[in-house]
């Protein structure tokens, strides 16, 4: 779907958190995810292998997702947190995710991986239990890459992305979308 409406001059039109309207036109956002594809690529992602995706910029979800969407990856969004910090609900929650999938690539925004990295410092074992495994990159770190991904030709039954319930009641739980 991507690879037809790149072909067109159509777009995205978006406003981000500081309220500024935003273009994204369908074929940079093709190209930039093909980009972050090889990044992800070079870092040892192949098709089926998950990738929680936990950004603050809009684009960059987007580009990421579609990233994931073109290799045959699983993107899992889940929202930013304030702090890696054991009382932040939505850190909680992605410590719970991470350790229901196997081993995946965390995608985070600057001010998320920066708060992983201080807590880590600290040794909290708590929060920082999560994240040691070296599977963490921030999306300025592969957005300006100049290799390309190798596109995946999905099937219908293949996964899309693996959407997590909110776990308000007890731990959070994957349903899985199909192509």
């Amino acid at each position: 779907a991507l690879q037809q409406a790149a072909l067109t001059a159509g777009k995205l039109v978006f406003v981000n958190d500081k309220g500024e309207e935003l273009d994204l036109h369908y074929r940079d956002l093709q190209r930039q995810a093909v980009q972050v594809l090889g990044a992800l690529q070079s870092l040892g992602a192949k098709p089926g292998k998950t990738v929680i995706l936990q950004l603050d910029e809009l684009d960059e979800f987007l580009v990421s997702f579609w990233a994931c969407i073109c290799g045959g990856l699983v993107p899992v969004p889940v929202l930013p947190f304030r702090n890696a910090e054991a009382n932040d609900s939505s850190f909680r929650k992605l410590q719970k995710i991470a350790a229901q999938l196997d081993n995946p690539f965390i995608l985070m925004g600057h001010r998320n991986a920066e708060s992983v990295r201080r807590a880590n410092e600290t040794e909290n074992e708590s929060d920082g239990s999560l994240l040691l495994n070296g599977r963490i990159t921030t999306f300025a770190d592969i957005s300006n890459t100049e290799k390309s991904g190798t596109v995946h030709v999905a099937q219908p039954d293949d996964q899309a992305f693996l959407q997590f319930t909110s776990g308000s009641t007890s731990f959070p739980k994957g349903v899985c979308i199909t192509h």
